[in-house]
């Protein structure tokens, strides 16, 4: 004859412990052992498993590897936040929790409110529920809750593993700043929200308490940037819109334009081509128009800023100036009409006219 023990139990130091014998049924010892000193936690932790028991009118099942699970009616469904068969669930409660008629059984119409820990398919999931929705993650380990804490300058309010803040929460500061977002050991860590006095605001990816990845800044002017960050800085690629200046879509490096890149300015001039620490520089192409309409283009190469080396510029009537540019003047070359004769040369920055 096999024997087992099982504990179920409510506060710490009051568990009860029953002992079943069977005459067959049941492979080998079974010990479900009760977590003490953790207060109003209901446990049921399965050493080795049997095929199937009942105890004080609960039934449980064998359904995977060391893990036995309470067959669950539809409204344990809904406290569990489950939606497996009943043989695939199993739900430990954080709390003494009650239904309306002083059973700990949950009836159809409760919705509970705490601490579960959730096993389906092998898989430990833990986190807190709030009626049917969850708001934790999978894992494993140590349990999470949620608190309100109050610091010197700020209150943080949401969640905690192992007296770290860590989950969803929300930060707000005396001087006005808010964040609510995702935090991890303690920092903002994955997807929130960071909002300024001013009202500047950060809507992306953090990571170890900084804006890294990609991410939306607006300036309290207007201004706003999109695109990605690396260690609180603009880094790599992304788009800068100012609604007084213009519009920047390419490279950055360390929050100036870097790399490959176009700039259109509210006038409609634009430009494309190589920027380096913030200015026009390398090969590119500049447009020039008035009030909409086409003036000119120059296509060559530009030194901060300014056109400078080998480039050619053409008018919108067809007209053209191919040579080299200095500090944005023809320096020398040769300007041809709009059917292509030469009609002037310059040297040494003079324009002679044939």
């Amino acid at each position: 004859m096999d024997e087992f023990l099982v504990c179920v139990g409510h506060a710490a130091g009051h568990s009860r412990v029953a002992r079943w014998s069977a005459l067959r049924g049941f492979r080998k010892t079974l010990s479900l052992i009760c977590c003490r000193g953790v207060p109003f936690v209901w446990s049921v932790v399965l050493l080795m498993a049997p095929m199937g028991m009942s105890v004080a009118g609960e039934k449980f099942e064998w359904c995977g590897k060391n893990v036995l699970c309470r067959a669950l009616g539809a409204s344990d469904e809904k406290a569990s936040g489950q939606k497996k068969a009943a043989s695939q669930s199993a739900v430990t409660l954080g709390g003494n929790k009650k239904n309306s008629k002083g059973k700990k059984k949950a009836a159809a119409t409760d919705s509970a409110a705490g601490l579960f820990y959730v096993y389906a398919d092998g898989k430990v999931c833990e986190g807190i529920y709030e009626g049917a929705q969850y708001k934790g993650e999978c894992g494993s380990g140590k349990w999470y809750s949620k608190v309100k804490v109050t610091m010197d300058g700020a209150t943080y309010e949401g969640m905690v593993r192992s007296t770290h803040f860590e989950g969803f929460g929300t930060t707000r500061f005396d001087s006005g700043a808010l964040y609510v977002g995702q935090f991890k050991a303690d920092r903002y860590h994955g997807k929130g929200t960071y909002t300024w006095p001013n009202k500047s605001r950060y809507k992306g990816q953090f990571q170890k308490g900084k804006r890294h990845g990609q991410g939306r800044f607006q300036w309290a002017d207007g201004a706003v940037y999109e695109g990605s960050w690396r260690q609180e800085e603009i880094q790599g690629n992304g788009k800068l819109t100012n609604p007084d200046e213009g519009v920047y879509v390419g490279g950055f490096k360390r929050g100036v334009f870097s790399g490959k890149g176009s700039f259109t300015w509210p006038n409609g001039n634009s430009h494309k081509g190589s920027y380096r620490q913030g200015k026009i520089q390398g090969s590119g192409t500049y447009v020039y128009r008035d009030k909409g309409k086409l003036v000119g283009k120059y296509v060559g190469n530009f030194v901060d800023g300014q056109r400078a080396g080998r480039g050619t510029f053409t008018w919108a009537d067809g007209a053209s100036l191919k040579g080299v540019f200095k500090a944005g003047k023809p320096w020398s070359g040769t300007r041809r009409n709009s059917v292509g004769k030469s009609v002037a040369t310059y040297k040494a920055g003079k324009e002679h006219l044939k």
